[in-house]
Formats: C-alpha cells, sequence, structure tokens
C-alpha cells in the first residue's frame, strides 16, 4: 500500500484521474451488475520480472501484485474476465564480490494494467487455462539505479512509454470453493523503450518486459 501510494504522488495528473476512475468504476457499476451473472474477487500476490534486450539475464526483480477482477460465463467451459491490478516490473543485476563484479543495476516500474482474459475451464473441475491481452500504464516515472544511486539520462536517450500492450497466459488452480492459486507469464508485444541509438534488429525493435505472477485470490461469491 506505501509503494502505490508513493507512485500515486509521483504520477501525473492525467494517470491520477485515470487509476480514480478505474478505482471507482466497480462501485459505479454495482447496480447494473448485480442483475446480470458476473462473480468477482480480488488476488494478492508476486511478481518477478526482467527486461528483454537490457543484456541482463534472469526474472531478477522482485515486486507485488494485486487487485480485482470481475468474470462471466459465457458458455459451459468458456468465460470472460476483466482485472485491475498493480504490477511491479523493471529489472535487477545485483553485485557479485566473489567473482570481483561490482556493479549494480535495477529498474523499478509501477503499473497500473487491465488484463482482458478468456478461462477456459478443464475437464478437471480445479484447473483453468487463462490467456489474453493487458493494457498498463505506468504510474510516475522509470527509476534507473546502479552502485552509485540513480541514473540521469541524457535527453537524446531513449525514454520508456508510459503505456504498455502485452500478452498474458497462465493456469488457475481451485484448491476451495472460494480460494485458488495463479500462476501467469506475461510479456510485452510492443517495445517499451527502444535500444540506445534506436537500433533494431529483425523483430527485436527494442526492450520488452517479461513478468511472472504468482497469486492467490478469493472468490466474493461462488
Amino acid at each position: 500500500m506505501k509503494a502505490i501510494t508513493q507512485t500515486l504522488k509521483k504520477s501525473s495528473k492525467a494517470t491520477r484521474g485515470f487509476i480514480v476512475l478505474l478505482l471507482i468504476s466497480p462501485f459505479l457499476c454495482t447496480q447494473s451488475l448485480s442483475a446480470q451473472n458476473i462473480q468477482g474477487g480480488f488476488q494478492l500476490g508476486i511478481s518477478a520480472s526482467q527486461i528483454s534486450g537490457d543484456q541482463l539475464a534472469g526474472f531478477n526483480k522482485a515486486g507485488i501484485y494485486g487487485g480485482f477482477y470481475a468474470f462471466t460465463k459465457i458458455k459451459e467451459q468458456g468465460a470472460f474476465q476483466m482485472e485491475i491490478n498493480f504490477v511491479q516490473k523493471g529489472s535487477f543485476d545485483g553485485m557479485n564480490p566473489d567473482k570481483g563484479d561490482y556493479s549494480k543495476y535495477s529498474l523499478n516500474m509501477n503499473y497500473i494494467e487491465i488484463p482482458f482474459l478468456y478461462k477456459y475451464y478443464l475437464s478437471n473441475p480445479k484447473l483453468v487455462l487463462v490467456v489474453g491481452l493487458s493494457y498498463a500504464r505506468l504510474i510516475g516515472n522509470a527509476v534507473e539505479k546502479d552502485e552509485n544511486g540513480i541514473i540521469s539520462r541524457l535527453p537524446s536517450h531513449p525514454k520508456f512509454r508510459n503505456w504498455e500492450l502485452g500478452i498474458q497466459g497462465g493456469l488457475e488452480y481451485y484448491f476451495h470453493e472460494k480460494w485458488h492459486a495463479v500462476f501467469r507469464a506475461e510479456n510485452s508485444i510492443l517495445h517499451v523503450r527502444e535500444h540506445s541509438g534506436g537500433a533494431t534488429y529483425m523483430l527485436n525493435r527494442g526492450q520488452y518486459h517479461s513478468v511472472l505472477m504468482l497469486s492467490l485470490a478469493y472468490n466474493f461469491s461462488s
């Protein structure tokens, strides 16, 4: 909660307005949704991320992941789900003094993300496949640090987009009537920042988020 509050203070008026609209929209829709077969709940967990194209390998950046979701059955084995989540993404590479490596790098980015998902119920009633697209809005600014502190980039250096379009896929495991575990992987469809100098190689147009998310979800109704 502290991380969310701090990033909201740093965000622009337009972004704050976007976030407020997302947060109050479930309450504005309560009356219309109550008459429909729509269920919902909340989830809370962790994220592990990396930036493809920054020459650092590994899902080493840990973060917070959580939010609210609503879904409705569209056929016997299918459902449509929409979510509003807070997720931390970025990259991290720590020091390794044993190998004489005293360099350090971290990238911290906070997003409000809206996934649009299709859920497919498998023959095993405890398992559900999930796939879909997501739109995310950056809260505040991306913060890059090395062993000397915050990195100051020249104005000519490529900047991060303040939005992201991604694709997600994963699996849900229902171990209780109201509780289930969620594992999901996500990758940017479009680059979130160009390479330095604007270099490109075939489909590699820049840097992309890759994120693994694990959470525990609770259904308000079942």
